[in-house]
Order: structure tokens, then C-alpha cells, then sequence
């Protein structure tokens, strides 16, 4: 099947082996069909390149249907698939399946292969970032495609083929991360109330349910301050130094020029997108913050990771936004990055996370959020997804 993450430069190269992750699925007697569009080199939350054009949402053709894992989403979400399979490096697979009112998950780092996709790095911190896993309509899917995706060494911790009841989840949440954030726009007020709503279902059936500072707000050692996720995030990815060079890709021995191309492209000149140069634009100025601020960044960002292993547990679930708002329109998200520290958080720490579809907002757009586990307990976030889609609809066309 074509291989060419929607390049011009790559148009026509094809793949000479399955993906590990499609030698299991095919295994177990799935039928590929078809390699779906993504933005190029996976590297936007809104599905546009320039070898195939724009991917639309199912809902409403104005709009996107995000990105990375934009073409699996739309096809999902418009029932014109069983399942699909996105991979997920900032918010890939959950963003999309947010926008199209599906249930997406990236799953605990490493326990999935991720050999055999593109782009790919020979930086550890890349492969541990990177998440491949199921996207679909029904949550039922989730442990059986999770079972199949991943490698056998892990299935013991993952106990995916275990009974686990919903009352005996403990579940956390919070409906925002902060307005002290880099981030300019704040989370839609239905989003948060359908996280709220859901909060409250699970409480009137005798879960333990609490928000996940309001115990805390006096104690430094267990608050958990979320309001520099953004920064967090950005400072710790842009520490990868092996990034697939996009430039350098373009059957010339001469790379192409950063600055010059991303000129070209906002006037139309470019044989690439917009969205994929500005992206190397934030990681050779890395995102525009000092070295001696990354450091305490990644410092802050490892201890809050420390401090959910505490709280969540084996048995803990953190209900947190996927995205801000609904579905954007078409070209909007270049605007909107910063939306995106709410998925791409998790990706950093490696923890599982499920987009849960909550339904429409008043433009008749899915909006859901995300549950999140720590590592090795996805189970907990399927639980709670198939608890959640009995009570108030799941995916809805």
C-alpha cells in the first residue's frame, strides 16, 4: 500500500511490508482497505495536504476532521468503516476522534509497535511519545482491537481479558487547565458540563467521585498544578533530536531552505503545507522558550507525572478535555495550537488515554472528552468508556 504520508516529494512510494501492527490485526482476520489520508508527515490536527486535498467531516463539510488520524475518523464516523487504526503523537488519534464523535485510544507507551510507520525517528524519546491504537464507533471495541494491537509480553500487566466493575474505579476530574496558561481561549462551557454531567452519573451510582485538586488545595506536596501543560509539553518534545527532515526529502542533494519555504507557502509557492513547515519553525526556535525555562519545564512536568502515578493508582481515571472546542473549520487550527496541550500532555508522560463522544453542541457538532489511566491500566479507561456510552448514547450520526 502506498507509504507516502501525503509528500509531494513522496508521491508514489509504496510500502514493502505490513506494519507490525497490521501483520496482528490481519492475523487475527481484519481486512484492510485502504491507506486513509493525513495531513503531511502527520504533522497537523486538521487533515489537508497537498497530493490528495482536503479531508471533511462527516458532520459538517466546513469543518475539519482533525488531525493527525484525520481520514481514519472521517471514514469511522461516517460508519463507513469497522474500525480504524491512527497513531497518535500529540493528540492524533483522540483530537480526531473527538471532532467526529468516536472513541479513540492512545494506549500505554510501548505497548503497541510502532515499527513500520512514517514518519519514524531513531530518537528513543520519539518512539515513546508515539502511540499507535484503535479508533471506532462502539467502546466494546476497544479491549479486543487493544488485545490483538499489542505485543504478547505486555498482556499479563495489561489484563485486557479481565472482568473490571465500573464501582470500583476511582475517578478524578478537571473540566480546565488553567487560564494562566499560554493558552488564549478557554474550554467550551458544554464540554466541561458534559464532563461534569458524566462525573455526576457515575456519583448518584455510588462511585467514589472528586475533583482532582479540591482535597489538595492546600498542600503542595499532592496539588497538582496543570497550568503549564502547554509549555510542558512543547519544552519536552522539541527535545527530540532525531525529526524526520522534511526538507531533505525532495529528490535534490540540497536541502531546501526553512525560512524561504515557509514564505513560499503562505503566498502559495510551496510544494509543502503551511501547517508541517511552521511545525519545524516551533522546533528549531523551540517554541519560542529559553533553554534554562525548558529545563525547569521538564523538571515541573516530571513531577506532576509523579504525583497522577500517585493519585490514579491501579483503579484511578482522570476525566480531562481532548480538545477546547468542537470540530474547527477548514484552515483554522494553525491558530488554535495551543488546544492541543490537553491530549499532547499525555503523550509525554505516557499514560492511556480514550476520547469518550458526549454528544452535539449547538452547531450539531460531537464533542466528548478524554479518560485517562496511568500506565498499564487501559482497562480502567474502557470501563469507564462502555459505562459512559450506555448512559449517554456514544457516537451518533
Amino acid at each position: 500500500m502506498l507509504h507516502g504520508t501525503s509528500s509531494l516529494p513522496r508521491v508514489g512510494i509504496k510500502s514493502d511490508k505490513d506494519a507490525v501492527v497490521v501483520e496482528k490485526l490481519k492475523a487475527a482476520g481484519a481486512i484492510p482497505l485502504l491507506v486513509s489520508t493525513t495531513p503531511e508527515y502527520c504533522l497537523s490536527w486538521e487533515c489537508y495536504n497537498k497530493v490528495t486535498g482536503r479531508t471533511l467531516n462527516p458532520h459538517r463539510l466546513s469543518r475539519t476532521p482533525g488531525g493527525s488520524s484525520g481520514g481514519e475518523a472521517a471514514l469511522n464516523g461516517a460508519g463507513a468503516s469497522c474500525f480504524g487504526v491512527g497513531s497518535d503523537i500529540a493528540g492524533s488519534i483522540r483530537v480526531p476522534s473527538q471532532f467526529v464523535g468516536i472513541f479513540g485510544h492512545k494506549p500505554t507507551s510501548g505497548i503497541i509497535s510502532v515499527d513500520g510507520h512514517f514518519p519514524t525517528s531513531g530518537d528513543k524519546k520519539f518512539l515513546k511519545y508515539l502511540s499507535i491504537g484503535p479508533m471506532c464507533r462502539y467502546s466494546k471495541d476497544l479491549p479486543t482491537l487493544t488485545h490483538i494491537m499489542s505485543n504478547e509480553v505486555f498482556h499479563s500487566q495489561l489484563r485486557l481479558d479481565q472482568p473490571i466493575h465500573t464501582k470500583d474505579i476511582d475517578i478524578y476530574y478537571l473540566t480546565a487547565a488553567s487560564s494562566f496558561s499560554l493558552s488564549f481561549w478557554n474550554v467550551d462551557e458544554l464540554i466541561q458540563q458534559r464532563m461534569l454531567d458524566a462525573a455526576s452519573h457515575f456519583k448518584s451510582n455510588g462511585v467514589n467521585v472528586q475533583h482532582l485538586n479540591e482535597s489538595f488545595k492546600n498542600s503542595d506536596a499532592e496539588y497538582i498544578d496543570m497550568s503549564e501543560i502547554l509549555e510542558i509539553s512543547i519544552c519536552t518534545f522539541f527535545t527530540i533530536e532525531d525529526i524526520p527532515d522534511l526538507l531533505s526529502n525532495c529528490g535534490t542533494s540540497k536541502r531546501k531552505d526553512l525560512w524561504n519555504e515557509l514564505v513560499k507557502s503562505l503566498l502559495g509557492y510551496s510544494d509543502y503545507t503551511t501547517q508541517a513547515l511552521y511545525f519545524y519553525a516551533l522546533h528549531s526556535t523551540n517554541g519560542f522558550i529559553s533553554l534554562t525555562k525548558r529545563d525547569a519545564y521538564i523538571k515541573k512536568g516530571n513531577e506532576i507525572r509523579q504525583k497522577l502515578l500517585k493519585r490514579l493508582g491501579t483503579n484511578g481515571v482522570l476525566f480531562f478535555p481532548t480538545f477546547p472546542q468542537s470540530a474547527m473549520r477548514h484552515s483554522e487550527s494553525i491558530t488554535k495550537l495551543s488546544g492541543v496541550m490537553y491530549a499532547m500532555f499525555f503523550n509525554i508522560l505516557g499514560f492511556p488515554s480514550t476520547n469518550v463522544p458526549m454528544g452535539k453542541d449547538e452547531k450539531k457538532l460531537p464533542i466528548g472528552f478524554q479518560v485517562i489511566s496511568a500506565p498499564y491500566q487501559d482497562r480502567n479507561c474502557f470501563a469507564i468508556a462502555r459505562e459512559i456510552e450506555a448512559a449517554f448514547g456514544g457516537w451518533q450520526l
